[in-house]
């Protein structure tokens, strides 16, 4: 595949849908790397396949546009009777700023590049835990270009990736294959003093809620004994009242003793 690197319009990714009659719409996404507002382009459009490797070429003419510097924009564009297609590849002829400046494609810039090896998996994730979020891929160096951690192609010549803006020197250095395994490895070998700092504090929160329950199992018994016993005693206040009588005497003895007092003096 042949890239413009000065091209200020960089097709990132696109995807292609069909109907049953060989219709073809493609909604790509472009993003513009300079640092101006995009307000239309032309390009050229291929269509191909990679099994069969037909190939349909289209030019389009986009007059109302409106990019941000620095930011994605969407094409979506529509095919008649090119069914089986399932790449694209887009060449910009021109691109007119806002300030109605105009970019022209030039001869020195023209880079021939191969298949992008994007990671996946584990490998991915522990390269965005370093890098960043729109990391994809380990940094390379070829003879002609360096290839950053976010996928884009720059010139030797660039001493920053001109869509992340990411140093280069930095780059190759921090995020490669083997600086990803050295900080994977680093992070395991201090992960078992953080397990083990865990660790205490979980045994320590256990002994803490042990203590915790027995104290209320405790308060719990008590509470159950002395609610036992003030309810046996009210019930033998019930059963038995003349428990009350003043000095343990009965009522009933004590007016006999007076009645009989009382008649023996008479």
């Amino acid at each position: 595949m042949i890239v413009d690197l000065s091209c200020p319009i960089e097709l990132r990714s696109y995807e292609l849908l069909s109907d049953d009659f060989g219709n073809v719409r493609a909604y790509i996404r472009l993003h513009n790397l300079s640092e101006k507002r995009i307000t239309g382009y032309s390009a050229t459009i291929l269509w191909y396949n990679a099994l069969t490797r037909a190939r349909i070429t289209e030019n389009i003419q986009v007059d109302q546009c409106l990019a941000e510097p620095s930011g994605d924009f969407k094409l979506i564009h529509s095919t008649e009777n090119k069914a089986h297609v399932d790449h694209v590849e887009m060449y910009f002829t021109s691109v007119t700023y806002e300030d109605d400046a105009e970019w022209k494609p030039g001869n020195g810039d023209l880079i021939e590049i191969g298949e992008q090896k994007l990671l996946s998996g584990v490998r991915l994730d522990a390269l965005k835990e370093l890098a960043g979020e729109d990391a994809v891929q380990y940094p390379e160096i070829q003879r002609e270009y360096w290839r950053c951690v976010c996928g884009r192609i720059n010139l030797l010549s660039d001493g920053v990736c001109a869509r992340c803006h990411r140093d280069r020197n930095l780059v190759l250095k921090k995020f490669n294959a083997k600086a990803v395994r050295r900080a994977q490895e680093d992070e395991f070998a201090h992960r078992p003093h953080a397990q083990k700092a865990r660790s205490a504090q979980e045994k320590k929160r256990a002994r803490q809620k042990a203590l915790y329950l027995l104290l209320a199992l405790i308060l719990l018994v008590l509470l159950a004994i002395v609610g036992f016993r003030f309810g046996q005693y009210g019930s033998d206040i019930f059963k038995k009242p003349e428990r009350i009588a003043p000095y343990g005497m009965r009522t009933s003895d004590h007016f006999s003793a007076y009645s009989a007092s009382n008649i023996s003096s008479l």
